[in-house]
């Protein structure tokens, strides 16, 4: 809860200094998207991006990731449509010993011609003070600053479209808070900025490139390990992006376990880190069935209120930690799924942690392994 506060005090410290000073050089922003089979979202994310209302330079930098629908259709007649802002490469295989979507922002990284890269999803629609939003945060400094994006799932059912996007926001919340204790742990690739130098510096994605996911967390890991104060956090709701959730049960749950096998990969403070509160999830996810069999052969309700009380607890120190993510992202209409995204939450982290490690996941239409 602190570095949540820390996160949104520090936000509103950069746009007061920012607006108190002069002669400010405005920045060369290149936007990368990498799009697979996006013909449906495709045209409305673009739409959004032409609408900044940034004066300084920008451009919009979209990889083709061997799409088999009208994606490159799309992409050729907005390139046909707004020479000076859209550009576009095709990827046609990817090479071993690399996942897909690492190698299209490589590509895109090699070749984009701005100072700072902007990083969204090619289902994502932004406002037009997106941009412009970005530039208080990058002060002396700072080289990457995260950003909010939040949930709609249209078609899914009430409550996998409220669960999923107060699960997500749960998520953007530790970001933000993690981001104000010095301590970055996990970004989201929907919305975040870098400098094109910083990820030069880094090595790219070199040492992660093997990794299916993580574009975004362990490069943000990458440059934690030599500069942990250089992370921001942009939590101005001018800043905030919509993105889309999945349709289906089962299209979440493959979403989860891809997020999840990530997990090993982190820096070893952070993996000590997590590693606790999964055994923490699991000693709960476990001590409740075998509490509610020692209860009845010891005749004592005694072991299952024990791991009723663990239970209790969790959800309780969740919950006020909700509740200044709800107010500090603007998402007080999320608190209703409060209690249906308890009951789960433990079960679905344990689960997922365990499947995406060990097992093989979808990601679009194709079924990945963890490690290519």
């Amino acid at each position: 809860m602190v570095g949540l506060w820390v996160s949104k005090y520090k936000n509103q410290r950069s746009i007061r200094n920012f607006y108190r000073t002069a002669n400010h050089v405005p920045p060369y922003f290149s936007v990368l998207i990498s799009a697979r089979n996006e013909e449906e979202n495709l045209a409305q994310c673009l739409d959004s991006i032409l609408k900044q209302d940034y004066e300084g330079k920008w451009d919009i930098w979209v990889a083709d990731d061997r799409s088999t629908d009208s994606t490159v259709k799309i992409l050729k007649d907005y390139c046909d449509k707004y020479p000076d802002k859209i550009n576009f490469i095709a990827i046609t295989e990817t090479p071993a010993g690399r996942t897909p979507k690492k190698h299209a922002l490589s590509e895109l990284a090699d070749k984009a011609l701005g100072n700072i890269f902007v990083l969204t999803d090619a289902d994502c629609i932004v406002p037009p003070t997106w941009l412009s939003s970005y530039i208080p945060h990058f002060r002396k400094g700072v080289e990457w600053v995260s950003g909010y994006s939040y949930l709609i799932s249209p078609e899914a059912s009430p409550a996998l479209a409220g669960i999923q996007a107060l699960d997500f926001m749960s998520h953007r919340t530790i970001d933000a808070a993690a981001v104000g204790l010095i301590h970055p742990i996990t970004a989201c690739g929907q919305n975040l900025a870098y400098r094109k130098r910083t990820f030069k510096d880094i090595g790219g994605f070199e040492g992660i490139f093997h990794i299916v996911s993580g574009d975004d967390d362990l490069l943000l890991n990458k440059l934690v390990k030599v500069r942990p104060y250089a992370v921001a956090y942009c939590t101005d709701p001018q800043n905030h992006v919509q993105s889309l959730g999945k349709s289906t049960w089962r299209e979440a749950w493959e979403q989860r376990k891809r997020w999840a096998s990530k997990t090993p990969n982190y820096t070893l403070s952070t993996t000590v880190f997590l590693s606790f509160i999964f055994l923490f999830y699991l000693l709960i996810f476990l001590s409740l069935p075998t509490a509610a069999i020692f209860s009845v052969f010891l005749k004592s309700p005694l072991p299952i209120l024990a791991a009723a009380f663990a239970f209790l607890w969790k959800s309780l120190f969740d919950f006020l930690v909700m509740l200044n993510g709800w107010w500090i992202f603007g998402s007080q209409n999320l608190k209703k799924w409060y209690i249906p995204t308890a009951l789960i939450h433990i079960p679905l982290i344990v689960l997922a942690v365990i499947s995406g490690i060990m097992g093989k996941f979808h990601w679009k239409d194709q079924k990945v392994k963890r490690k290519q």
